[in-house]
């Protein structure tokens, strides 16, 4: 990553008990961070990530600190929060699927609180110019092999990178609107547009989806039995949460399997829980050993 900037500061405490509060501001080239930080009681650090091609907030983004490895993930708001750091210098990198990675420096004092807002860059996926074909089977990975096992007891719908071959540059609505019992549901155009998923059966639990963007109540979101989203095995929607996450965040492009379960019949074990009556719908996303 080009360009590198390292900023800190303290809180110092007044005669008549009023702390002085600093403030330092962090332009990282090329990646859209903005870093501001009064002093509190306790060193943390806060922000939002957000599309820099835009104002839409990620979901899902994670924020990593070294050498400690402490990691925080944005939620549905695009905000992390990383706390009860103590002081010393960090070596910060913020990911998420479809854009590139960022990476900055920050030094915390003993009782700092730093608001780091990132921007992350969309990164265009690529298809290759020559496709080899080997005699041997291809290697697969330790979760591509889970899903291959549960794709042969015969539940639920699967598509791997071969289905997904020549679809990379498509929507994910796209993909799925081609399944059996998924039913994609417009999301408030107030929310980000988009859609999000749902189960297509009758029966199952409807959603009292809560709002928390300013879409218009007349609007609103769509009474559905949403499905619960995984992305490499960790839920980060559940249905009884609010605002359904547009699917379409989610690059076919770097996607190395997706599996749908319309209802909780078709449920493995493992995905089973109170956040998942309507089914839910995995998301796979590709690695080096995948690649």
């Amino acid at each position: 990553m080009a360009g590198r900037a390292v900023a800190g500061g303290r809180g110092a405490q007044g005669g008549c008990g009023v702390n002085r509060a600093w403030s330092a501001t962090l332009l990282l080239l090329g990646a859209g961070v903005a870093w501001t930080g009064p002093a509190t009681a306790q060193s943390v650090v806060r922000g939002v990530v957000r599309s820099d091609s835009g104002s839409r907030r990620l979901l899902g983004a994670r924020v990593r600190l070294e050498p400690i490895g402490r990691v925080a993930q944005s939620d549905l708001q695009g905000r992390y929060r990383l706390d009860s750091l103590p002081a010393g210098r960090y070596a910060g990198r913020a990911q998420a699927i479809g854009y590139r990675a960022v990476e900055f420096e920050l030094v915390l004092g003993p009782a700092d609180t730093l608001d780091v807002d990132i921007g992350l860059t969309p990164e265009v996926a690529r298809l290759p110019d020559l496709v080899a074909k080997a005699p041997e089977a291809k290697f697969q990975s330790a979760k591509m092999e889970e899903l291959e096992r549960r794709r042969q007891m015969g539940l639920g719908k699967f598509l791997t990178r071969i289905d997904l071959k020549g679809k990379e540059a498509l929507p994910l609505s796209n993909v799925l609107r081609g399944l059996a019992g998924v039913r994609l549901v417009m999301r408030p155009s107030n929310c980000g547009g988009g859609f999000a998923a749902a189960t297509g059966r009758g029966g199952g639990a409807s959603n009292d989806i809560r709002l928390h963007c300013p879409a218009s109540p007349q609007i609103g979101f769509s009474e559905a039995c949403y499905l619960s989203v995984y992305l490499d095995g960790a839920q980060i929607w559940a249905w009884n949460q609010p605002d359904p996450p547009n699917i379409d965040d989610y690059l076919v492009g770097s996607l190395e399997g997706i599996e749908v379960y319309r209802g909780p019949s078709e449920l493995p074990p493992q995905f089973q829980s109170t956040g998942t009556p309507c089914g839910a719908i995995l998301l796979w996303t590709r690695t080096g050993e995948d690649s």
